[in-house]
């Protein structure tokens, strides 16, 4: 349920949901940036939150294959390719997990 919910915010927040409010309604109500930063406000600081490196566009199907001598050219032109990683951070926990037997 969490990556789903996730998935939703996202991909709300970056705007591939915005014309399809029609199709998803029975799933999903905010389907705009906007939306999601009124109601939904605790996932929108989540996903907006710079610390946790995000993605900030939308893929837009466009990829290519970069080898050593594509570092070559990138670092000749000046281009750089953006890289998407999520960081997760160790929280200590009030009260230890409860172990099952």
């Amino acid at each position: 349920m969490a990556t789903e919910y996730i998935y939703w915010a996202m991909t709300s927040v970056l705007g591939a949901q915005e014309n399809r409010a029609d199709a998803i309604q029975q799933e999903w109500k905010l389907n705009t940036e906007a939306k999601v930063r009124q109601t939904g406000t605790a996932i929108y600081q989540l996903l907006t939150d710079p610390q946790y490196v995000f993605p900030t566009v939308l893929p837009d199907g466009t990829y290519r294959e970069v080898g050593d001598e594509g570092n070559a050219a990138q670092q000749q032109t000046g281009e750089h390719q953006q890289c998407i990683s999520v960081q997760f951070r160790m929280v200590k926990r009030s009260r230890p997990l409860r172990q099952t037997q």
